[in-house]
């Protein structure tokens, strides 16, 4: 009962997350919260978890060998920083068009990066442990991102 219980939990926290990235609800944990207005780009849980998927590039980055560091880290890094620059410039501009252009480039951004995690594992850099946290960051801010893109089709 116990697993079933927290497993509800965590389908609600995802749900109120993507509420909350469309601008319905405030970030909470289970429970449902008052609605509020999204203010700036910085209340946006997407723009909030591509900050945590490059905190995340940047350690696993620190792992690949010095002679990568200016080559393959770099672009690691560049890509995971595009994500949620994109996000938050995207949410400053005047369009719904502009908006949904930018966060087709963070989309973009996070399936270069994705590429870039997997050549770390082909080429013997990184084993597939050492990047869980940013790829369960890439994947949260990929949904968000393309809810958000959904819901400005409407």
């Amino acid at each position: 009962m116990r697993a079933a219980a927290l497993c509800a939990a965590a389908l609600m926290h995802w749900w109120c997350d993507a509420r909350l990235t469309l601008g319905i609800y405030t970030r909470l944990d289970i429970q449902l919260a008052e609605p509020m207005s999204i203010k700036s780009f910085k209340d946006l849980v997407a723009w909030q978890r591509g900050i945590q998927l490059v905190v995340a590039t940047y350690e696993v980055s620190r792992l690949l060998p010095d002679w990568e560091r200016y080559d393959l880290a770099s672009q690691m890094r560049r890509a995971a920083v595009s994500v949620p620059s994109n996000t938050a410039e995207g949410h400053q501009r005047g369009s719904r068009r502009d908006y949904s252009h930018f966060l087709s480039t963070s989309l973009g951004s996070l399936a270069e990066l994705e590429t870039h995690f997997v050549i770390c594992e082909e080429v013997g850099h990184l084993s597939a442990t050492h990047l869980i946290k940013a790829r369960g960051y890439a994947d949260e801010t990929g949904r968000m991102v393309r809810a958000i893109q959904k819901g400005l089709r409407k």
